[in-house]
């Protein structure tokens, strides 16, 4: 496997299990809109007073499923743009790729 490629699934598993501890801590909301963005979802489903979905695991489920695909959009783009930027070592010059 291609080191890019267990980053890109790294920050997929971090940004699954980021949201997890966050949810014992709920004082703490504008750290989880920050680290999961995907968590304003719970917000919309509790503008009208508490129900069953805000505490939900499957409304849980589905952002930490969503942050994970975020993070790892954004590793697979970094990965991608420093492919193309970084010199190649082996010919001996600083040429792009």
């Amino acid at each position: 496997m291609r080191k890019s490629t267990k980053v890109v699934i790294g920050f997929a598993v971090a940004g699954f299990v980021l949201p997890i501890p966050l949810l014992a801590f709920k004082s703490n909301a504008m750290l989880l809109f920050y680290l999961c963005p995907p968590s304003i979802v719970a917000w919309a489903f509790a503008i009208d007073g508490p129900r069953w979905l805000p505490d939900s695991g499957v409304l849980w489920l589905i952002m930490c499923a969503t942050n994970a695909i975020l993070y790892a959009t954004l590793a697979s783009a970094i990965a991608l743009i420093y492919r193309l930027i970084r010199p190649d070592t082996r010919s001996g010059s600083l040429r792009l790729r």
